[in-house]
């Protein structure tokens, strides 16, 4: 909760000067006050927008946020507290007291810095994305307290408690995750450790991989062909205790697992493999040993093979000058009925890996100025499936 004291701490102060200085508060100032906050929050956003790796994901939260709050129809909600304070403390509803508390509540509740930071702060106790918020809320309630009066300085308790608890919802959650404990996720990708670093804080975080053929047959059903293995490390490289206890107690319980030293390479040697094959897969609506034996398909494969590696060394993960052979022959390995995952995906309408997989190694390529085409060409292959499958047609 320290971030969201700190949050009402600042709009209690700044009302309360914007209270003192009234109209003596110049227009000039107020309106530059006003575009130097409003400029911080776009700066700030565009920051967040920028560092995530799904657009459309990020699009369609935005609709989908719009819509529920247009559903629980917020912006009328807060009229009508406003207007019952109103009442309590007498004047016309026209008063500013409403049109002022409804501004500030809206203005310092709606956003996403309130939602990251509540969460953030609950979560890992990390405040600072609230302490920035903080201060641009106490700097826009001196201008809006001596433009709208006393009703900003309520909205203060609109933020105690809305912001309060979404902290608190995700201070609940705390309790699962003890000072000595690790995060391992064991999804596809190479992008899944930064974002769990960025919730959790990044000693929490264990990274690794598991290699099985599974699909998906029902609700609560998981049919497993062949495969199986698990390989996590620290991502530093560093055997720790916890690591090895985690080794210890998998192989109690008959995993076949590994302890890596180089986990990041071990997960790129993975990525690249999957972009490959489980587009292709997915793509073709062909088993493996269909893929691997046509000529023109066993060439794109190859090409693609060689368009991650490319990527991976601007990334400085160095797979060694053999990776591309390397992973050909355990494509050749593979059995010749193996199907990807993405293609019981595909072939059943749900949604797809696609923008977690190929679409971050297609940004990625963009991001260090590298041509893959054969890469893009799966992609932009499955997107149509990718969409439809979004839009649940």
């Amino acid at each position: 909760m320290t971030g969201t004291l700190i949050n009402v701490a600042a709009v209690l102060a700044g009302s309360g000067i914007g209270l003192a200085l009234g109209a003596r508060l110049p227009e000039r100032l107020r309106s530059m006050t006003q575009s130097a906050v409003g400029l911080t929050v776009v700066v700030i956003g565009l920051g967040l927008a920028l560092r995530t790796e799904n657009a459309v994901l990020m699009l369609a939260s935005l609709l989908v946020g719009g819509l529920i709050g247009e559903w629980l129809d917020i912006e009328a909600a807060l009229a009508r507290l406003g207007a019952r304070v109103q009442e309590r403390f007498g004047g016309s509803s026209e008063d500013n007291l409403v049109r002022g508390f409804l501004a500030a509540s809206l203005l310092y509740c709606v956003g996403p810095m309130t939602i990251l930071g509540s969460f953030q702060d609950g979560l890992s106790g990390d405040f600072s994305l609230l302490a920035t918020k903080s201060a641009l809320d106490g700097v826009s309630s001196v201008v809006l307290a001596a433009s709208l009066g006393f009703g900003v300085l309520l909205s203060a308790a609109t933020v105690l408690i809305y912001q309060g608890s979404l902290t608190l919802a995700a201070e609940a959650l705390r309790p699962l995750l003890g000072s000595d404990t690790a995060v391992l996720s064991l999804q596809n990708g190479v992008a899944k450790e930064e974002v769990l670093a960025r919730m959790l804080g990044a000693d929490r975080v264990v990274a690794g991989l598991s290699s099985a053929f599974v699909a998906i047959e029902a609700p609560g059903v998981i049919r497993h062909s062949h495969g199986g293995s698990i390989v996590f490390g620290e991502p530093d490289g560093r055997t720790t205790e916890r690591a090895a206890r985690f080794l210890e107690a998998g192989r109690k319980a008959g995993f076949r697992i590994e302890l890596s030293a180089d986990i990041r390479r071990a997960q790129w040697e993975k990525y690249l493999m999957i972009l490959a094959l489980s587009g292709l897969s997915a793509l073709t609506r062909r088993p493996m040993g269909e893929i691997r034996t046509c000529p023109e398909s066993r060439r794109l494969y190859r090409t693609v093979f060689e368009e991650v590696a490319a990527v991976a060394r601007a990334e400085g993960v160095d797979l060694g000058d053999d990776i591309v052979p390397r992973t050909m022959a355990l494509g050749d390995a593979l059995r010749p009925d193996s199907y990807s995952s993405m293609y019981h995906d595909v072939t059943r309408g749900r949604r797809l890996e696609l923008e977690w997989l190929h679409g971050h190694a297609v940004r990625l390529a963009a991001r260090h100025r590298i041509l893959t085409p054969a890469l893009f060409a799966l992609y932009a292959g499955l997107r149509p499936a990718a969409v439809a499958a979004e839009r649940g047609g």
